[in-house]
């Protein structure tokens, strides 16, 4: 049994609290399966968007322990570092971009698994373009570096994440001779456990005034900054204009500093609609609350703006729904969507379409036992396919075993580890000015008389 530790993002999904984030549903994603087999692990988790306000009883694993920390003590690097050391690993996994960036940052002397949940640069790409020249996306880069400085293997939530993934690793030189044929990153997409058995509390819909026929149409969770409220909202009214019958519910809602413009935005068109009174929105919830509310919409609804961050991350709340059975209507663009589109797991329309999004509902509102028929379907094939046990195989075999990777190890063989080969790598990129005062030079020298008649006599001796 090897000791293992992970850090990650809290809440857990088991935790009752009332925020819950696709964060939490990842590192846990990534935890119990080291516990199943026959792990013992340590783990570190940030507590994140004031969701705490006391410690929880963790479920009884008694090969787990689980450290909530606050954000300030959870970069505090060197005493993480003691942390780590203190627990005597044999690897560490560091799961979503934060914590896998303070994984690496402590350059412990062990091999480090790093898992990236989505397309970093274009999560800051879109944060961006919502909160302006107060936020700079090169933040973002400089928290992957110490990933793809010093992770021995990476996993990514999407096969195009992968694959960008890769492209960033050989921008800091990691595709190079050692590396040749080592497989750096693996794909483990978004995982979802069955539903937990139903709890006995009062729905968040109950006493609503609706009709007896209504169906409810469900976002669930965080509006983030890729989420797209101007044709969710322009869709459901137009919808609502000729089915009477279709609401709107969402849970979650504002997602602090991280995004404080889109939640906002959203509300405000609900304000302004004329069926504002079929929008309800009710804020964060217990996850008991939520699960109550997730067994009672009948279709998940996901809008995207299309961006890089869409191409290339995932979208946990279409899982999360798939495994309660929803029919879903989401855009295209994320690997997810076209997962559902392929295999028939719900209705997919394009990006910045209102009109189709209508469409998409319309229909959905007067073809119910087809929409349950797909959403039958959406659960089968997300609990056989992403299941935590199926997603995380390649995880499970690396812990089992782990290594560093080529070039890590020859570097620590050689004394030197990832800081110093960044320092290196700091000084060429230093050294970039000056080369571009040399280039400057040859042109100049290049465009002289006496250089062009040097290059002609060459030309004709070589005759």
């Amino acid at each position: 049994m090897a000791t293992v530790v992970v850090l990650g993002m809290a809440p857990l999904p088991w935790e009752r609290r009332t925020k819950h984030f696709g964060l939490g549903t990842r590192t846990w994603q990534f935890t119990q399966p080291l516990l199943d087999a026959g792990h013992r692990v340590v783990l570190m988790a940030k507590m994140m968007f004031e969701a705490y306000d006391a410690d929880d009883a963790q479920p009884e694993f008694p090969s787990l322990s689980v450290t909530r920390v606050d954000a300030d003590s959870f970069h505090d690097i060197p005493a993480m570092r003691r942390a780590i050391a203190d627990a005597d690993p044999t690897c560490v996994v560091g799961v979503n971009m934060e914590a896998a960036s303070v994984a690496c940052r402590t350059d412990v002397s062990v091999p480090i698994w790093a898992d990236l949940n989505g397309y970093s640069m274009g999560e800051a790409q879109a944060r961006h373009r919502i909160v302006g020249e107060g936020d700079d996306p090169f933040r973002m880069w400089m928290q992957l570096t110490p990933i793809l400085m010093r992770a021995d293997i990476l996993s990514a939530v999407s096969a195009p994440q992968r694959c960008a993934l890769v492209g960033e690793l050989g921008a800091v030189g990691r595709l190079c001779g050692p590396t040749f044929g080592y497989e750096f990153v693996y794909h483990i997409p978004n995982g979802v456990e069955p539903p937990p058995e139903p709890w006995d509390v009062v729905s968040p819909l109950e006493g609503l005034e609706v009709p007896d026929n209504v169906l409810w149409a469900l976002w669930s969770g965080g509006f983030n900054t890729w989420a797209d409220p101007l044709t969710l909202v322009d869709g459901l009214e137009l919808a609502m204009d000729r089915v009477p019958e279709l609401y709107f519910a969402s849970t979650g809602g504002e997602l602090g500093a991280h995004d404080p413009v889109t939640y906002r935005r959203f509300r405000g068109l609900v304000e302004a609609s004329a069926y504002r009174d079929r929008f309800h929105l009710l804020g964060w919830l217990d996850s008991d609350r939520v699960d109550r509310v997730m067994r009672e919409a009948h279709i998940g609804l996901n809008v995207d703006s299309l961006c890089y961050e869409t191409e290339f991350g995932a979208r946990n709340r279409l899982n999360a729904m798939m495994r309660y059975g929803m029919p879903l209507i989401t855009t295209y663009g994320s690997e997810i969507s076209r997962i559902i589109e392929r295999h028939g797991l719900g209705i997919v329309i394009g990006c910045h379409d209102h009109k189709a999004l209508a469409g998409a509902l319309v229909w959905a509102v007067r073809n119910r036992d087809r929409m349950r028929s797909m959403g039958l379907r959406a659960q089968e094939f997300a609990l056989e396919k992403f299941s935590f046990s199926a997603t995380t195989k390649r995880l499970v075999a690396w812990v089992d075993s782990p290594e560093f990777a080529p070039d890590n190890a020859a570097r620590r063989q050689g004394g030197t580890g990832s800081a110093t080969e960044l320092q290196r790598r700091m000084a060429i990129l230093a050294d970039i000015p000056g080369l571009e005062e040399d280039r400057a030079e040859l042109l100049r020298i290049q465009r002289t008389t006496a250089f062009r008649m040097y290059h002609r006599l060459r030309q004709l001796r070589a005759r």
